[in-house]
This record gives structure tokens, C-alpha cells and sequence, in this order.
């Protein structure tokens, strides 16, 4: 079983429950192995599954601080430890309506998004499937597109651009239309810098 990968992942609960699972830890192994950060108590509350068996409730609220801590005493990069604060923000976050809560929770989606961009970068995977946490048909596509000659590919992204263009005008002012708007300006610039 390979370990869990953060960048995956939406929930810093679930992330943490499947790191126990892939390591072999029980809650009570991991509160022992971790005393200084976490008791048995607050774990199971934080990742505490209920009667449903389904995600874990969220009742319980680690703080920041404390999961950094947690966090670096389990090894995690620097990259890996910020996108799980990043996720523990995210997670957590309380925000009242009229108190511009939709604006934080979507610049926290953003730094999300973000950091698995730089991360991918840096590791030099560009693969969909880490950036976006995409599907597996659109990591094939990202293949297929890697082995194609580069005519091909200009050609490729002329005609993703145009149908693309032709998307957007459609369904115009409903919701997601401006990130695929954005997205076809990159990649309009890219393409006229000569980048297929």
C-alpha cells in the first residue's frame, strides 16, 4: 500500500485516518507515539467516523499549531505540512453569513489549489491527476497529449481553444465559466509563445 499523498486529498481528517491506516497505527499506537501532541481522547474525537461510518463529524478542532507540531513529528515536508494547515483552515473555518465568509473560504481554496500547483512544479509532475486530483481519463489525456509530436499538439490546443471559446460564449454567466475563460487566455498565451 503506498502512502497517502496530501495533495489528493480534501479533508485533513481523512487524510490523517488513512496515514494511521497505511502506517499500521491504532489511535491509541499513534496518541502514545505522539503524547506531546495529541491524547487518545482528542483524536478519536477528531477523527471520530460516528454511527454512520461515513467521513469523519469534524466536532472536534485541532489547533493550527498544534497539527504543525503533529505534523513535522511525522516527517512531513515543508510543502506536504502546509497544505495540510492549508486543508486544517479550509476544514475548519467558521464563517458567519454577511461576515464575508464566502470571500475567505474561496481565497483558502485558492492557497489550496496553489500550493499543489507549486509543489507539482517543483516536483516536476504536471500530471492532471496531482494538480487537480482529476480523473483518470483526464490523466490519460495528459499522456496522450506528452507523446504527440509538437505540430500535433499546437494543432490540438487550437482546436481545444476554439471549442473552448465556443463553450464559454454558450453558457455564458453561469457559474465556472470565468476559470474556463481564464483557462483559455493561458492557453491562448502559450500558444503564442509557441508552447505546444
Amino acid at each position: 500500500m503506498s502512502a497517502p499523498n496530501i495533495f489528493k486529498y480534501n479533508n485533513y481528517r481523512i487524510y490523517l485516518a488513512d496515514w494511521l491506516k497505511n502506517r499500521g497505527f491504532s489511535y491509541r499506537a499513534f496518541a502514545e507515539r505522539y503524547s506531546s501532541f495529541v491524547s487518545i481522547i482528542a483524536l478519536a474525537k477528531l477523527l471520530s467516523k460516528g454511527r454512520t461510518g461515513g467521513e469523519p463529524k469534524g466536532n472536534y478542532k485541532m489547533a493550527p499549531e498544534t497539527l504543525a507540531r503533529l505534523g513535522k513529528a511525522m516527517g512531513m515536508p515543508s510543502e506536504e505540512l502546509r497544505q495540510l494547515i492549508l486543508l486544517r483552515l479550509e476544514n475548519d473555518a467558521e464563517t458567519l453569513p454577511g461576515q464575508h465568509g464566502s470571500v475567505y473560504k474561496r481565497e483558502l481554496r485558492h492557497l489550496l489549489e496553489e500550493n499543489r500547483v507549486q509543489v507539482a512544479e517543483v516536483e516536476g509532475e504536471h500530471s492532471a491527476e496531482v494538480l487537480r486530483g482529476g480523473s483518470e481519463s483526464s490523466l490519460l489525456l495528459y499522456e496522450f497529449f506528452e507523446l504527440l509530436p509538437s505540430r500535433n499538439r499546437a494543432r490540438a490546443l487550437e482546436e481545444i481553444i476554439m471549442q473552448g471559446r465556443i463553450y464559454a460564449s454558450r453558457q455564458s454567466g453561469k457559474p465556472g465559466v470565468g476559470k474556463l475563460q481564464s483557462l483559455l487566455e493561458r492557453l491562448s498565451r502559450l500558444m503564442e509563445m509557441g508552447a505546444p
